[in-house]
């Protein structure tokens, strides 16, 4: 590591000197003769000296230090990016509305609830190819494949696809969705994997128990 250090600060050394020049050959072909003109007009010929000599100097390491500073922070900024690594994340809360949502008929004679995840781009680069899919379960086939009319027979069905996901972006995508009538025929508990994948990104993969027997009648185990 400390080699990388010193070969970059050597770089960075180099590149500034490689400027000074440059910008102080420009001011010497292009600006000193007009400039030490104009100003012994004003003030003599020997405040032109000194101050076009000062200028000669001061500018071009000035510009330098702008051009090279402004590029060691571009780099910089790069290089962190690559370093992190782009991930997903499975976002559920039961108490959150965006994942638990309440929809009452307009006679009020019954209710749907459904039920979303977040799907939650941590890292600094936008996400290519998102797939939310749901491993083959009973569950899966009784009910998230039916709600998205997806073949039973399907070991993985995939529920959601999207092009992209921003950095720090947070899109949330409907499981299922479950009335009176379908919360009355499934009596028993049921555990179901979610997976989340997005090109050049490890999969996350969350874990949910669907028990009417509870409150809170689906919640995330891992």
């Amino acid at each position: 590591m400390a080699r990388r250090s010193e070969g970059f600060e050597l770089i960075v050394i180099g590149a500034s000197l490689v400027l000074i020049l440059s910008f102080q050959t420009v001011w010497n072909i292009v600006l000193e003769a007009w400039l030490k003109a104009q100003l012994e007009v004003y003030m003599g010929p020997l405040a032109a000296e000194i101050i076009e000599r000062t200028g000669a100097i001061i500018v071009p390491l000035g510009l330098a230090a702008v051009i090279v500073h402004t590029l060691y922070r571009y780099l910089r900024d790069e290089f962190r990016a690559g370093l992190t690594p782009s991930s997903l994340e499975i976002l559920f809360n039961p108490n959150d509305e965006r994942c638990v949502r309440w929809e009452h008929s307009s006679d009020d004679t019954h209710a749907i609830v459904r039920y979303r995840v977040g799907i939650h781009n941590t890292g600094p680069k936008t996400l290519l190819s998102l797939t939310v899919r749901a491993h083959e379960s009973r569950f899966v086939q009784k009910v998230i494949a039916v709600a998205h009319r997806v073949p039973s027979e399907m070991e993985t069905p995939i529920i959601w696809q999207a092009d992209a996901l921003e950095p720090q972006a947070t899109e949330y995508v409907e499981l299922f969705g479950m009335d009176d009538r379908d919360a009355a025929v499934l009596r028993h508990a049921y555990i179901f994997h979610i997976e989340a994948r997005a090109r050049d990104a490890s999969p996350e993969i969350a874990e949910f128990k669907y028990d009417p027997r509870r409150s809170k009648v689906l919640r995330r185990l891992r």
